[in-house]
Order: C-alpha cells, then sequence, then structure tokens
C-alpha cells in the first residue's frame, strides 16, 4: 500500500490535525540548511515550537552515513522511542535521508515526509524508497519504507531557486516518455515556472509513480521503468560529485536521458523522429554537462554499481517507442561508449 499524499493549501489547521491524529510521544522535524532557512518558517509556529530540531548541511554530497550518525545521535539523546515521529522537511536529500534514518532506528519509526521541491514532490518523496550514498556511490545503502503520508504544499516552490526547478523537469520528462500522460509538457518547456500548471503537473507524475510502486513496491520487475535514464545518470552524477563539480540530480538524469534515447534507437527500435524532438528540447533546458570523452571508463565503471545489474551485466531501460519502456536490457561497454561519445560530441 502506498503513502497517503494530501495537497494543502495553508499548513494550519487541518494539517496539525492529521499530525496531532498519529499520537506521536515526540515529534522531530529534519531540516538542511536551507529548509531551515526558508521553509521552516512556512510551518505553523505553535507546532514547531512543540517539536525538536534536527539540521543537517544541504547538499547530496552530505547524504551519508555521517549525516545518518548525526541525526541517530540527536534522536537517542533526546530519548526519542518507538512512538516518535519523524518529519522530513526538504528536497530529496532529506526525504531520503530522513527516510532511511527512521525506518533503521530502533528498527522502525514512523516518518512524513514533506517535500519542499519539485523533484521531491513529483519524485524523491514518493514510493517508499529510502537511502544514503555510500563510498561516492549514489544510493547504495537503503531500504523500502513507507511515510506515513506525504505533505504537498506548493508554495514552498516559491522558495526555489530557477535551477531546482529545470533539474525537476527531468524527471517530468521521464514520466512522459514512460507513459504519454503528461500533457503540459511543452507549456513546461516554455514557461517552467508557470504555477498555474504546477498542481496538475505535480498530481500527474504522483498518480504515475503511485501506480507502478503499487504493483510492485520491491522493485522486481515492473517499477525498474522508473530508472529510466538512471543508469547512465546516477553514474554521471557521482563522478562529477567526486570532481567537486556542482551537479544537481536532474541535471545527470536529463544526460542520462540522452544516452537512454540513443541506445534506444540502437537497440530497440525507437523512432528517430522521437529522438530528434527530446534530444532537441534537452539540450533546449540542460545543455552539456562538464564530461570528455575520457571519462567514459571511469563512467562505465560507476555504472557497473548499478542496482539493477545482473552479474557483470549493465542493464537500461529502454524505450521501443514512447510509453513502451524496455527493462533490463543488457548493454555492452562498447554500446555505452558510442552513446556517451554522442551525448559529450
Amino acid at each position: 500500500m502506498q503513502a497517503p499524499v494530501t495537497f494543502f493549501d495553508d499548513l494550519n489547521s487541518d494539517f496539525i490535525a492529521q499530525i496531532d491524529a498519529l499520537k506521536a510521544s515526540t515529534v522531530f522535524i529534519l531540516v538542511d540548511e536551507n529548509t531551515q532557512q526558508h521553509c521552516l518558517p512556512l510551518l505553523p509556529k505553535e507546532f514547531v515550537k512543540k517539536a525538536t530540531l534536527i539540521s543537517i548541511q544541504a547538499g547530496e554530497e552530505n547524504k551519508n552515513l555521517t549525516s545518518c550518525q548525526k541525526i541517530w545521535d540527536a534522536l537517542q539523546s533526546s530519548y526519542a522511542d518507538r512512538e516518535t515521529l519523524l518529519i522530513n522537511l526538504g528536497g530529496g536529500m532529506v526525504t531520503d535521508l530522513g527516510g532511511f534514518v527512521a525506518a533503521t532506528y530502533k528498527r522502525g519509526i514512523r516518518f512524513i515526509n514533506i517535500p519542499t521541491t519539485l523533484m521531491g514532490m513529483v519524485d524523491a518523496a514518493i514510493g517508499g524508497k529510502t537511502g544514503i550514498n555510500f563510498n561516492k556511490i549514489k544510493n547504495q545503502i537503503g531500504s523500502f519504507s513507507q511515510p506515513q503520508m506525504v505533505v504537498v504544499y506548493k508554495d514552498f516552490l516559491r522558495t526555489l531557486p530557477d535551477r531546482e526547478f529545470t533539474s525537476a523537469l527531468a524527471e517530468v520528462i521521464k514520466y512522459q516518455l514512460l507513459t504519454e500522460e503528461i500533457s503540459n509538457l511543452n507549456a513546461l518547456f516554455s514557461k517552467y515556472k508557470n504555477y498555474s500548471i504546477l498542481p496538475t503537473l505535480i498530481s500527474t507524475c504522483i498518480a504515475i509513480k503511485q501506480r507502478v510502486c503499487e504493483e510492485d513496491f520491491k522493485e522486481s520487475n515492473h517499477r525498474k521503468m522508473l530508472n529510466l535514464g538512471h543508469t547512465s545518470g546516477h553514474a554521471i552524477e557521482s563522478f562529477l560529485m567526486d570532481k567537486g563539480v556542482s551537479i544537481l540530480h536532474g541535471e545527470a538524469v536529463a544526460a542520462g536521458l540522452v544516452v537512454a534515447i540513443y541506445l534506444s534507437n540502437l537497440k530497440t527500435g525507437l523512432h528517430q523522429n522521437f529522438i530528434d524532438y527530446y534530444l532537441s528540447k534537452i539540450d533546449e533546458v540542460y545543455g552539456k554537462l562538464p564530461l570528455l570523452k575520457e571519462d567514459i571508463p571511469a563512467l562505465i565503471s560507476y555504472m557497473h554499481h548499478d542496482k539493477k545489474n545482473a552479474g557483470n551485466e549493465i542493464k537500461f531501460v529502454l524505450l521501443r517507442n514512447i510509453g513502451d519502456p524496455v527493462i533490463d536490457v543488457s548493454v555492452s561497454e562498447m554500446e555505452i561508449t558510442y552513446a556517451l561519445n554522442f551525448y559529450i560530441g
């Protein structure tokens, strides 16, 4: 069963009533330094005063065991018990990390995700995946654990810089490639900060992800399709983070989608017309990441750590057509090299 997603026009009485209904012994709010400054003030003041705040450093590079230990220490030193509730207020980094901490503290306490980014609302906070990075590789340690609920309050999006919006579009493009259900994609490409279309867009993306995850919660089969663009995208993200390059998840996924689209033409017959359209749009929004052809062996090495692999085979999600994904496609290192060369240019 997927966690309920509740949309709020404000975060006052109804929000507090739903939290109170959980009858938690204590409530903790996990924030990073950005959401502490910009998003925490949007929660009801009386609610925040009753909770214990835990703050961590922002940035994907801090989604690690060191941050976990800080949060576990804070919970333990405040005598958090198994009836404690942890509220994760932030983007995908905070909800991934906070969900993993909650799933493991005292073998599991309840948690709520309140995503504050478009990426969190359309993807990261939904579906019950939690995790952290380990040894500089993305999401290597984690669990499947559902929050009590996911709270969507779109006014958090007004606190975001444009780059965060652009990053999230990669996941929206992914949903369209997989399902053809995103009707206002062109409007997003031209006016991606158009608030009037965001409620429908967010609802559609959540419905897609929840439907897929309901069918295959532990990602043994059908749910794998949600990794379109992520095999090479995660490798690119890990590689650039290790190099100290500022990189957002969606920017790496956008590059990964280019690789997947190229390979889809090579291996599963995706038509050239779709390739030309989507590649031009992705290039228009994202441009190119600072990768060189001599980086390709290292990127392939990162891909060998992907969780979908079997043995020494690197597995991709590809497309026969828009709305027709193919999971578990084995792709050779030579074919990956062709695709990365195409992206790098």
